[in-house]
């Protein structure tokens, strides 16, 4: 996941902006660099030099372009599988010259990213979470260093490096908590927004927080924004082992994000109160509306509670599809090896849906995946427009290992060399995204708004004469 956020403005304007905030001391953290003609004025800016034991402290990481000719540089590419970019380096030290412990110590894992590229007099500002680097357990004077090496790895002109550094003083006063309400309460006001930066910044700073005013607004930010700040708003109410606490944890089981249905599983498990939760969702599962059913049989599947696992097998035999659909993959989430021999059945269901939804919860509980079943659905498919006919080909691409791309050829329609039809193309680029798969997307000709030259139709059937080849040399 990426926290950054671009902002080009008026560099000006924003050192202004800095300098009523923090006065013209904190100014001078940004300095102006010199690189083959390059002018660059960057630097860290915290939004606070003293806190109290426990408040959370956030740094501004601002670029500014004071050269002719335009600068740029490369950003991201560094936090996959890390809950911050690691193109930062920020560390600190105590009075005695003692070391904060880094509470992540995350390795380089890649990820996305882009090249920025600022026009003279153009900003980019970049917010950072102190906690994610350094975990400030003590009262005292601490030195802080922040570095970012600015280089450009695009395709495009390149720019010379920029090597940023900043050292500043933070001074930690012992903890106070009427001092903390207000901090709280500040917090709590940006739960009220709607931006999705401040939203992430309100979630950070109230999850560490050890004192149940934040639970309100972290309950807030479950119900609101996505899995950015939902996730961090999860972890901070497992902190605190309370009946609120597992209430305000409903919305998350019942959210659209598995990542955030997840989480709250684990922070009811941590806090136990998986019971508490799962008997309100019992009540849900019982309604009269099949779409609240079936949001209550996912949830259900996230509190990974005993009491779950007989309703949710008769769950699967709902009236509606969306709710049987839900319960066997709820069943898979749950855990309850109890549940394999229920699920079986219905991977030869007349419902497509719940067959791959079968498939899905029986892998969920470590069973082999049914890639025979999947060809089964993908060869039954009415229209190229059925979910389950693209969730069927997406698990054996993934999941099917070895055999995942001879029986997605399977499924091919030899005698379909159509330009129109998208059920073969689809197919062809799941094969070349399999393990091993043969390579023809690229060439294969498909215009759903065109009917196709006698070339180009023969061109597919010579693809799809050499797949049927291969598919025959091992069934």
């Amino acid at each position: 996941m990426t926290h950054s956020r671009l902002a080009l403005r008026s560099g000006v304007l924003l050192l202004a902006c800095l300098g009523c905030a923090l006065g013209a001391e904190e100014v001078r953290l940004t300095k102006v660099y010199q690189a083959d003609g390059a002018s660059i004025e960057a630097g860290f800016v915290p939004d606070q030099s003293q806190i109290i034991l426990g408040q959370p402290v956030f740094i501004t990481f601002t670029v500014a372009n004071r050269s002719e000719k335009p600068y740029s540089f490369f950003v991201g590419g560094d936090n996959r599988g890390s809950v911050r970019h690691n193109n930062f380096r920020i560390t600190a030290v105590d009075a005695d010259g003692k070391p904060v412990k880094d509470p992540y110590s995350y390795p380089h894992h890649g990820g996305l990213g882009n090249d920025v590229t600022l026009a003279k007099g153009q900003t980019y500002t970049e917010r950072l979470f102190l906690g994610h680097w350094c975990a400030l357990e003590r009262p005292g004077e601490y030195a802080v260093t922040c570095q970012r090496k600015l280089g450009d790895i695009g395709q495009g002109p390149k720019s010379p490096p920029v090597e940023v550094v900043t050292d500043f003083r933070l001074k930690i006063l012992p903890y106070d908590r009427q001092a903390m309400r207000k901090v709280i309460a500040d917090l709590g006001k940006k739960t009220d927004e709607e931006n999705k930066q401040t939203l992430y910044e309100a979630a950070l700073g109230l999850s560490p927080i050890a004192d149940e005013e934040v639970i309100p607004h972290l309950a807030a930010l479950v119900a609101k924004g996505d899995y950015v700040n939902k996730v961090p708003a999860v972890a901070g109410l497992a902190r605190f082992a309370t009946d609120a606490a597992a209430d305000a944890l409903l919305p998350a089981l019942r959210d659209s994000d598995q990542v955030v249905r997840q989480a709250a599983g684990d922070a009811l498990a941590r806090i136990k109160k998986t019971d508490r939760d799962a008997d309100a969702l019992l009540k849900e599962l019982a309604g009269e509306s099949g779409a609240q059913r079936a949001l209550a049989a996912r949830a259900l599947g996230a509190t990974k509670s005993r009491r779950a696992l007989e309703p949710l097998v008769k769950a699967m035999d709902d009236p509606e599809s969306q709710v049987r659909c839900a319960a066997a993959e709820a069943l898979g989430a749950l855990g309850e090896k109890d549940a394999i021999a229920a699920l079986k059945p219905y991977l030869r269901d007349p419902d497509m849906a719940m067959r791959v939804a079968a498939v899905k919860g029986l892998q969920g509980l470590g069973e082999p995946l049914d890639v025979d079943g999947l060809v089964s659905v993908i060869r039954g498919a009415v229209s190229v427009n059925d979910p389950s006919f693209h969730e069927a080909i997406r698990l054996v691409r993934l999941y099917g290992g070895g055999r995942a791309a001879r029986a997605l050829a399977s499924c091919l329609k030899f005698d379909d060399a159509s330009v129109r039809s998208s059920y073969n193309m689809y197919l062809i680029l799941a094969i070349e995204y399999s393990p091993n798969g043969k390579k023809y997307y690229e060439t294969y000709k498909h215009d759903p708004n065109h009917d196709g030259t006698p070339d180009e139709i023969a061109h597919n059937r010579r693809i799809l004469d050499a797949l049927e080849s291969w598919v025959k040399e091992k069934p």
